[in-house]
């Protein structure tokens, strides 16, 4: 499931399970985007294709097509089915000349509690909290090019076989693909996760080497780039989450 693409490989964008009526996170976990399309949260994600138009298919094709969209709002929301509701994610660079630190309240991403999986995303323009505007503009055209990459994505499953209906304490390993600047890395992270009846508060803090992303800093800058970023991670998954608009 999760190839390693090499130092070129290109990211692949969550697909459209994050959408508004749920989707299917199975499809969300296998389907890939380009490099540039990022996720509409809002749009309708019935797939047309499957049903003719009423107006063209008579009784009989609209028939099917309310069997299809039926069948399509009871499997939009799965109990076990989890999105992110608040959270936030931070990133810190902190080199010999500069310091760097800023962070985003817009991840957004699924949690499937029954089956382990997971899938979020971040639109690194999101980004806040940079020294001055002048850094946050380095930040996102020198390095991260975001215009070009525009979202941060990691997916994958949880190691550990833990019953995360149950309310407690579980520090387990996610192991998974984690995009950035259009190159995926495969990972296996540390995370605490608290499942209360609120949802499941996931935490984390680990490296990310720029090299490894394939972002260069020059030579000249060097001094005030770090090679190698914090990342912290603190976001809470509900059953009842909305998506981000």
């Amino acid at each position: 499931m999760f190839r390693n693409t090499g130092s070129h490989g290109r990211a692949a964008n969550i697909a459209d399970g994050l959408s508004a009526d749920g989707g299917y996170f199975a499809d969300m976990m296998r389907c890939r985007m380009t490099r540039t399309e990022q996720i509409d949260l809002t749009r309708d994600m019935a797939p047309r294709a499957y049903f003719p138009s009423p107006r063209r298919a008579g009784i009989r094709g609209v028939m099917t097509f309310l069997v299809g969209v039926s069948a399509l709002m009871v499997m939009a929301q799965p109990a076990n089915l989890l999105r992110i509701s608040v959270g936030t994610i931070g990133i810190v660079s902190d080199a010999p000349m500069e310091r760097i630190a800023a962070n985003t309240a817009e991840a957004t991403g699924v949690l499937d509690a029954v089956a382990r999986s997971f899938a979020m995303q971040i639109p690194v323009m999101s980004f806040v909290g940079f020294n001055s505007p002048l850094q946050q503009e380095h930040f996102n055209e020198n390095y991260m090019q975001s215009d070009r990459y525009p979202v941060a994505v990691f997916k994958g499953r949880i190691i550990e076989a833990v019953d995360l209906t149950k309310p407690g304490t579980y520090r387990v390993r996610a192991k998974g693909s984690l995009a950035i600047h259009g190159v995926e890395q495969e990972r296996i992270i540390e995370c605490v996760l608290v499942v209360t009846e609120r949802g499941v508060q996931v935490t984390s803090k680990f490296d990310v080497l720029l090299v490894d992303h394939d972002i260069r800093v020059p030579r000249v800058v060097q001094q005030k780039i770090a090679p190698r970023v914090e990342v912290t991670v603190d976001v809470l998954f509900t059953s009842g989450a909305l998506p981000k608009k």
